[in-house]
């Protein structure tokens, strides 16, 4: 081949490789799809009591809100969760959509978490079951051919004890209904 042939080859490679249409995002159900299905593989591994597993599919620069208003990254959210599924018995989880919106390669979904587990008590020492429901508004990103979980907003979370409900303790001047300190002094 004439080195002017190689070097028009070689160009048109290179253009082939470095001009390639960027990859286009997935269908709005396609998207629905594939988030409903990291939503079970996540309900799968609660069940199993895998952490890991149960956080799958988050990106890098995750963020998670609480219901009263702190925020954190993925090891947070191991952390807050860590505890409960180490003494966790019998656990059953579902987690469905009830809205949901993409464009492009970014979704946003309205999600209902249900939450059903049973664990000791460290002061009775006898079993108490735990049911949890939330509502939580996730974002998505769609990225290296997957969708991952870039934000977690916890909405609404009712937890209940033996049929009891329970507050879940608030940070002092976070979010809606945290704990007020009194002013101590003569101060306004």
């Amino acid at each position: 081949m004439a080195p002017c042939r190689t070097v028009a080859a070689v160009a048109l490679i290179a253009a082939g490789v470095l001009f390639q249409p960027p990859a286009r995002a997935q269908s709005e159900a396609a998207a629905r799809k594939a988030i409903l299905a990291i939503f079970a593989a996540r309900d799968s591994a609660r069940q199993k009591k895998d952490l890991d597993g149960s956080l799958c599919n988050l990106s890098r620069e995750f963020v998670v809100v609480t219901s009263d208003g702190q925020k954190g990254d993925a090891a947070y959210l191991k952390r807050r969760m860590g505890p409960l599924v180490s003494m966790a018995q019998d656990v059953k989880s579902r987690t469905s959509i009830v809205k949901f919106a993409s464009k492009g390669k970014s979704a946003t979904d309205t999600s209902k978490v249900h939450i059903e587990l049973i664990a000791m008590s460290g002061q009775t020492q006898m079993p108490q079951r735990y049911v949890v429901d939330a509502t939580i508004v996730d974002s998505w990103v769609y990225a290296d051919a997957r969708w991952v979980e870039s934000r977690m907003v916890t909405k609404s979370q009712t937890v209940t004890v033996n049929g009891k409900r329970v507050e879940a303790p608030r940070a002092k001047g976070k979010g809606p209904g945290a704990a007020r300190r009194p002013r101590m002094g003569g101060g306004k």
